[in-house]
């Protein structure tokens, strides 16, 4: 019985040692909060077809990436500042940063 406290107590001064040492996660930076958020925020729009509440700020800063050429707008420049800007988000997407491209990617303006 003495030896089963025992090893109990150690297992749990080990667990606590284990957990006070483990790494903190990485914090983003503004662009990459930035381009995760519209990553999250536009792949619901993807699969919904509808901006969820609390996204218009993330659609607003990538939809605001317009590119241009002796003043005609560029579908193909705009594409890619676009994707550009996903890129920032260091997380894996699943996928999802292609889809927003060719779904919203080449567009003028926000759909929403």
């Amino acid at each position: 019985m003495k030896v089963k406290a025992i090893t109990f107590v150690a297992a749990i001064a080990f667990a606590g040692q284990a957990l006070a040492t483990a790494p903190e996660p990485p914090q983003l930076t503004g662009k990459q909060d930035s381009a995760c958020g519209a990553i999250l925020c536009l792949a619901g729009a993807v699969m919904t077809g509808d901006l969820a509440s609390g996204c218009s700020g993330y659609a607003k800063d990538y939809f605001s990436i317009v590119k241009f050429k002796r003043g005609k707008f560029r579908a193909s420049r705009t594409a890619s500042a676009r994707a550009s800007f996903l890129n920032q988000c260091p997380a894996d997407d699943g996928g999802f940063k292609s889809q927003i491209g060719s779904k919203f990617g080449s567009l003028f303006a926000s759909p929403f």
